[in-house]
């Protein structure tokens, strides 16, 4: 996978950023063919995207990254940390209103109508039950520790079938809008990945996946914001 831009020096002895760091390098290492950009914005005044990505022939992503330990409990998210628990805006709210900004920056700009699939990731925790439950209300994919992180996210691009998945060309016309002047390889062949069932050996929490990914809709055709 091609990611963009390169990892910011001053972000990577940030502690607030170790768990993006963490995603990138994965990313990075995750043998997918696509591009991932990292801190990307639709507009100025837009809130940063921790991960927008494509992945050839398969979907479209946008990724949150939330490290440190996470509840939801009595109807508010609470973080966990070494100064308490501390209330904290939805991080599943968040990753649906990030994919939304990529789908909509790309219909507005090229008239094109696409899916984005949401996901919040969770770096440092194991499966929530709680979390689950509030990521599947609103359409979103929660991924727990990182795991094979492409093979995750492969089992959610073939949850379910999407209108137009990314082409090589598409990437192209698409990421310009947020790194203009970014050359993908358009000429790469990819074929759509085989659906297999999870071998024995694949990581517990790629199967987590393909579990909770079951029944999620296409935000786009539904226009349901949940």
């Amino acid at each position: 996978m091609l990611l963009l831009p390169e990892f910011p020096e001053n972000r990577k002895s940030d502690p607030k950023r170790q768990g993006e760091l963490r995603v990138y390098n994965k990313l990075a290492r995750s043998g997918v063919t696509g591009l991932s950009v990292y801190g990307a914005k639709a507009n100025p005044e837009s809130p940063e995207m921790d991960f927008t990505l494509w992945l050839q022939k398969e979907g479209r992503f946008s990724l949150e990254v939330k490290a440190g330990q996470y509840t939801f409990e009595d109807g508010r998210w609470v973080l966990h940390s070494v100064n308490g628990p501390e209330a904290v805006d939805s991080p599943v709210l968040q990753a649906r209103d990030s994919a939304m900004t990529f789908r909509d920056a790309v219909k507005e700009s090229l008239g094109r109508k696409v899916f984005v699939f949401a996901v919040v990731i969770f770096p440092d925790m194991d499966p929530d039950q709680d979390i689950i439950q509030q990521a599947a209300r609103y359409k979103v994919h929660p991924i727990f520790g990182t795991g094979e992180l492409g093979d995750q996210l492969l089992a959610i691009a073939g949850s379910q079938e999407i209108f137009m998945p990314p082409t090589g060309s598409h990437i192209q016309e698409e990421a310009e809008l947020f790194i203009p002047g970014v050359r993908y390889p358009v000429g790469t062949e990819v074929r759509r990945t085989e659906r297999a069932a999870p071998s024995d050996d694949m990581d517990i929490l790629a199967r987590q996946v393909v579990i909770q990914s079951a029944g999620v809709v296409n935000i786009y055709t539904t226009g349901e914001q949940a």
